[in-house]
């Protein structure tokens, strides 16, 4: 027992009293934690927090894990104990890379285990090849599983804090590629403000010495084809973070890897000139862009994000997509995205084992404005506050002459706008149809939604094949004895897995043109045990419950919900349809704005004006949903309701948007794959063979390039 107090105690000491980590916060020092945080009062929430840069309302960002300085060394992708809640859900390994360490001596090993990202006194490259970048390498077993181990840094295990912790393991290696940064910015402490989102920074994968080396160097390629191709991105990214969306205009002049542009065409003066320059930072030679990725403006606007789809993440720390093997999506030179980033001021109970809300406007420091938001209520000079937004992006690639082949990416967007709105206390689903242009192979499917989605799925229409050997049961694998239901499964929105199936046994997912893809979410807006209680969930809609076998008791009323709730969430129906994984509080109806009891105004695509839940409880203690006057977040006379969800980019709003990749089938009768497809056909893999011809005649196909599509059979 001895022993075990003694490491208590020293966990405690670990998660609380550890020494503050400086870097990478020299880049922007405004934003370490006692800049943000020194400011947050003890209490709130909880009479223990303890306020301060130690308040679970002092947002943690990615900058606080310890940054890893070595090239080759093996770390855990898991959460670990000395790590406080919220814990990064990768452990260390969400913590990106550094580019430099300090080794002022030259031996090889850092000097003070910080890791930086800007160049300075005594640092040196990590990666000691120029076009090259730090990453985290997964580790494989000769099946293609990830290997799981410990490391060397003796970090313990949260199920069982006196165990090691025990992980998938990566190691930190050096890759082709390139890496850019988003922001940091910050969102306002005003409480009625629930997200922010700033649309449209132009951010540049700056690659134009390494494409001069490809060229002159390495004979990769001429100079009539500046190209590279993509083959995976991570993005990096802190608490607070709802999503960051990336498009490309693909078929732009200057961003078309079918018509590259010459070598002085990036440079000053060159035809590209002014389409590249949106990107510069206020640093660059040519002058600053207009809505570069480091400018905080919420009213810039950079490249329209209405192209191609190139990438997106709404997770804290690390999201690494490789793309499958072999395939990628080819590049130009100093490759420009439009990014938008939108984030949350609050993490709702629930979120990454939180059990109470944290409330990120209370953070008083940080970025000062270097001139006026109209919109946000402030002007230059003012400290912003709030929580922080801040995107770091890695972009693999192989030059030019790679065995590389297209792959084309789905983003199911359009088919779900006008599917989604949801009145107050219902139970409801939404789905969408994407049909691909010609006979297909599906390599990767995951979903983006908000955090009142219940349960996310996609099939095809007309069901699939079985995984029989492919060990994932939310990927639709079997082995084991699964029976999944379908052929993807999200069940945790704000962690939503990502299927790569090219990786399985299995491989990827046939689907012939004309088939669909579709894509299904289940939505809680209020369906709650407290609701149900008060009378505010439709009789009918109670009936049907219980028909399903929910047990609710025939007077809700006159029993605390308390007593009935947890065996409602807990039984077939709360797991399948109302609750899922989360708890009950996380389905609480939406509330918003209006000028009189009842009537609220969402705004498709920007959301209605958010406001708290009604704070009003009953005789046993329970909430109590339902209309009440909020002047604070409302504005005089202002009333805060129960409201419909609306498809909106904030996230007390909803999106159900399926994401795939995939690429043709050999087609017979093309003539770049008919051999392959009939060596295919005659091995009798017709899950690998396309027949002729194209559903549709397009160049552009859901954000993928479609090179030969040909009206079809």
């Amino acid at each position: 027992m001895k022993s075990r107090n003694a490491f208590c105690a020293a966990l405690l000491g670990a998660m609380f009293f550890a020494r503050p980590v400086l870097a990478d916060y020299d880049s922007h020092p405004e934003i370490r934690p006692e800049n943000r945080c020194g400011m947050i009062p003890p209490g709130i929430g909880d009479p223990k927090d303890p306020g301060g840069v130690h308040s679970l309302h002092c947002q943690r960002l990615f900058w606080d894990l310890p940054a890893t300085t070595r090239v080759g060394a093996l770390r855990v992708g898991a959460p670990f104990a000395e790590d406080p809640i919220p814990r990064f859900p990768n452990g260390v390994t969400d913590r990106i890379p550094p580019m430099y360490m300090l080794d002022a001596n030259g031996d090889g090993v850092s000097d003070n285990g910080e890791g930086y990202d800007k160049p300075g006194p005594g640092r040196v490259r990590l990666c000691s090849d120029v076009d090259d970048i730090p990453y985290w390498e997964p580790l494989l077993n000769a099946d293609g599983s990830g290997k799981v181990g410990t490391d060397e840094l003796g970090n313990h295990s949260v199920a069982d804090p006196s165990k090691p912790q025990s992980g998938p393991l990566f190691k930190l290696t050096c890759r082709r590629g390139g890496r850019t940064y988003y922001g940091p910015w910050q969102t306002g402490t005003d409480a009625s403000v629930f997200d922010r989102q700033v649309p449209d920074q132009a951010v540049r994968f700056e690659n134009t010495g390494r494409l001069n080396r490809d060229v002159d160097v390495r004979h990769v390629t001429d100079e009539q084809h500046r190209v590279e191709w993509n083959t995976g991105t991570e993005f990096y990214n802190h608490f607070a973070s709802h999503h960051g969306t990336c498009y490309n205009a693909a078929t732009a002049t200057c961003s078309n890897p079918q018509a590259t542009q010459p070598r002085g065409a990036f440079q000053p003066g060159g035809a590209c000139w002014d389409y590249q320059k949106d990107a510069n930072g206020p640093s660059d030679p040519g002058g600053k862009g207009r809505c570069d990725a480091g400018d905080p403006d919420p009213s810039c606007s950079g490249k329209p994000s209405t192209q191609a789809f190139r990438n997106a993440t709404q997770l804290p720390g690390r999201l690494a997509v490789e793309l499958p093997g072999g395939r990628g999506i080819q590049g130009v030179e100093d490759q420009i995205w439009g990014c938008n980033h939108h984030v949350v001021t609050q993490l709702p109970p629930g979120s990454y084992g939180m059990t109470r809300l944290a409330n990120y406007r209370l953070q008083k420091g940080g970025i000062t404005a270097d001139f006026n938001y109209p919109s946000w209520g402030i002007k230059a000079g003012q400290v912003i506050g709030g929580s922080v937004g801040e995107m770091v992006i890695q972009y693999f690639t192989e030059p030019a002459n790679a065995d590389v082949k297209p792959v084309n990416i789905v983003f199911n967007v359009i088919g779900d706008v006008g599917t989604t709105a949801y009145p107050p206390f219902t139970w409801n689903y939404h789905e969408s149809l994407w049909y691909p242009p010609y006979d297909a192979a599906v390599g990767l499917m995951t979903i983006h939604s908000h955090h009142r989605m219940v349960k996310g799925m996609m099939n095809l229409q007309g069901g699939h094949v079985p995984r029989l050997n492919s060990p994932d049961p939310l990927c639709g694998g079997m082995k084991g004895g699964a029976t999944p239901t379908d052929l993807y499964t999200d069940w945790t929105w704000e962690d939503a897995p990502v299927c790569e199936y090219w990786r399985d046994p299995d491989g990827p997912v046939t689907i012939r043109k004309g088939q669909a893809l579709r894509t299904t979410c289940f939505v809680n807006n209020g369906v709650t045990p407290e609701a149900i209680k008060h009378g505010l969930v439709a009789g009918s809609t109670v009936e049907a419950l219980r028909s399903l076998g929910a047990p609710i008791p025939q007077q809700p009323a006159a029993v605390p919900a308390s007593t009935w709730g947890d065996l409602l969430a807990g039984s077939p129906v709360g797991e399948q349809f109302l609750y899922g994984t989360h708890p009950t509080n996380n389905y609480r109806v939406r509330y918003a704005c209006g000028p009189a009891p009842g009537v609220s105004a969402p705004i498709p695509l920007s959301g209605g004006k958010g406001c708290d839940p009604n704070a009003h409880v009953d005789g046993d203690g329970e909430y109590v949903d339902g209309p009440y006057q909020n002047t604070a977040q409302c504005g005089a006379n202002g009333w805060c309701n129960p409201s419909t969800i609306v498809f909106a980019c904030v996230g007390e709003d909803e999106m159900c948007i399926g994401v795939a990749m995939y690429w043709a089938l050999p087609r017979l009768g093309n003539p770049d794959t008919n051999d392959e497809a009939l060596e295919n056909l005659q091995n009798l893999d017709v899950n690998n063979v396309g027949t002729p011809g194209s559903a549709i005649q397009t160049d552009i196909v859901n954000g993928g390039i479609c090179h030969d599509c040909k009206p079809g059979l």
